[in-house]
């Protein structure tokens, strides 16, 4: 059975159907999930917080108003790693389909060199913006206090098993200190929690801004407000920062379903 043929619309060439053309290497279909950093002031910046410095954090396209910044970065840094795992192994994808184009007898040669370069390029930025989110992440507080209390129950634990083999008083002393310890970390953790549902609930409320910005674009693009052009830029931009902002979503959704069994 021969494989369905659909028109490509960046070359008009007639192909396979598929994520990409086999004519020209571009993305079949309008809506391409690859990020773009054609425009500089639209790439996010490349920004590792360095030491005896004021803190710089990159930016995420998301806003998420009365939320401790350092903990939005947090969380977002990670989940943008996610996202951007998906866009690298798109690219690469995109990447071999226009080689692959590049070897046809028909191929647009200048074309597709330039396409396959200015991909290279794309990629390249995908790549140094992952590891600087490797650089900048931290853990949120709740989560350190969820690590500290994990040790903590795991050594009264271990001095529990040895209580028949060391001495009373020092099993007694090594005690009374780790218990004093996990007494002052459950003080904390309290408050950490109840601040975390207040991220999340502010978290939400900006997943639906973002949300209802992603149908004003679709409203206006209808009603002709919108050239095809600026509405695929556009939703583009809204989509992404919404994966990101989903993704510190789901972060905080586990840390806190973690704490809650603590």
């Amino acid at each position: 059975m021969s494989d369905k043929l659909v028109v490509c619309s960046s070359c008009g060439e007639e192909v396979p159907e598929g994520r990409f053309c086999k004519s020209c290497g571009r993305p079949l279909h309008e809506h391409s999930d690859l990020i773009d950093f054609d425009d500089e002031e639209d790439a996010p910046p490349l920004v590792v917080p360095i030491s005896d410095e004021p803190l710089r954090l990159p930016k995420f396209g998301v806003i998420v108003k009365g939320m401790d910044e350092k903990a939005l970065c947090s969380l977002l840094a990670r989940a943008e790693i996610s996202v951007l795992d998906v866009e690298l192994d798109n690219l690469i994808e995109e990447v071999q389909a226009t080689r692959q184009a590049l070897r046809l007898e028909h191929a647009d040669k200048g074309a597709l060199a330039a396409r396959a370069e200015h991909l290279r390029e794309t990629l390249e930025r995908a790549k140094k913006r992952r590891s600087a989110l490797l650089e900048v992440r931290w853990n949120l507080r709740i989560e350190q206090i969820i690590e500290e209390l994990d040790s903590l129950e795991s050594k009264i634990a271990k001095l529990r098993e040895m209580r028949s083999s060391v001495d009373k008083e020092v099993y007694q002393e090594q005690g009374e200190r780790i218990t004093k310890m996990i007494k002052v970390l459950k003080k904390e953790f309290g408050p950490t929690k109840k601040e975390a549902r207040s991220w999340f609930k502010r978290m939400t409320k900006a997943q639906k801004e973002l949300l209802r910005e992603g149908n004003r674009l679709d409203a206006k693009h209808k009603i002709g407000d919108l050239s095809d052009r600026i509405y695929r830029e556009s939703k583009s931009k809204v989509d992404r920062s919404l994966g990101i902002l989903e993704g510190g979503l789901e972060i905080l959704r586990g840390i806190m379903k973690t704490a809650e069994k603590m």
